[in-house]
């Protein structure tokens, strides 16, 4: 689905639902809180939410990409950028 499908608060709470899932349980999720350090995700931990990620708004999440994840900020904007990227490849297709 195209980000145009999606609000930015639509991203951050499926991104947030998935992180929950998977490493949070009920700790209440902020911008900074680091995925690897506050929720103890290690690199299978990524791959796998990538893969959420990937599932649940029809996007590739590459690993170079997760690279440069280091909050669940961060990974909030790479859903979003992912979600738009793919929504202007598709538009200039249609043209």
């Amino acid at each position: 689905m195209a980000l145009a499908t999606y609000t930015p608060t639509e991203v951050a709470a499926t991104v947030d639902r998935i992180l929950a899932d998977m490493l949070a349980g009920d700790t209440p999720l902020t911008p900074e809180m680091t995925i690897t350090g506050d929720l103890r995700a290690d690199s299978l931990d990524m791959v796998e939410v990538a893969m959420e990620l990937e599932l649940a708004f029809g996007i590739e999440v590459y690993d170079s990409q997760l690279d440069v994840v280091t909050t669940v900020g961060d990974l909030r904007a790479l859903a979003v950028r992912l979600l738009a990227d793919q929504d202007r490849l598709a538009k200039e297709a249609a043209a």
